[in-house]
């Protein structure tokens, strides 16, 4: 080892004992020449001696049968197909696409491709119908509950697709 070459790592090596006999040689020689790695090395013994009097803390028995079953219920758990697309949707979003697709189940599909299709239509109807309404309360609270609705299920909807291309079932 040249002065350029002094290297903790070389001297924790020595320290620890990994190195080859000729490894370990050329470090004895170093060091009889190296002010710089005797003391670093003297600094390394030091720090060793003071890490080996503490004691290693001991886990109970308990505390480590509780915890490695929590990591193994916690694998099963999101490893269920059932639990990746309830972690995915949001139970919300869940509970909106449930409703909806109980409700309106089989017409569902039919409604949406006629909206899509006409939907300039739709929405002037919708517009028109606005404004032939009276303004009261139940109205107010009927639209609330329809629109908030329709925002859920358009969400779920959305959630659920990107959960099923994420999982490459749909293209």
């Amino acid at each position: 080892m040249s002065d350029l070459s002094c290297s903790n790592e070389n001297l924790s090596g020595y320290l620890d004992g990994e190195l080859s006999s000729e490894e370990a040689k050329a470090i004895e020689n170093h060091l009889q020449n190296c002010a710089h790695c005797r003391e670093t090395l003297n600094r390394l013994q030091a720090l060793s001696s003071v890490v080996r009097q503490f004691s290693l803390p001991v886990a109970s028995p308990l505390l480590t049968v509780q915890i490695l079953n929590r990591i193994q219920s916690s694998e099963r758990y999101s490893q269920n197909p059932i639990n990746k697309l309830l972690q995915s949707w949001g139970l919300l979003s869940l509970f909106f696409l449930g409703t909806v697709v109980i409700l309106f189940g089989s017409v569902l599909f039919e409604v949406i491709s006629f909206i899509v299709k006409h939907l300039a239509t739709v929405t002037s109807l919708m517009v028109k119908l606005s404004w032939q309404l009276p303004l009261d309360r139940t109205n107010l609270a009927v639209g609330l509950i329809l629109t908030v609705g329709a925002i859920g299920a358009f969400y779920g909807f959305g959630r659920v697709y990107s959960a099923l291309s994420r999982e490459e079932l749909i293209s």
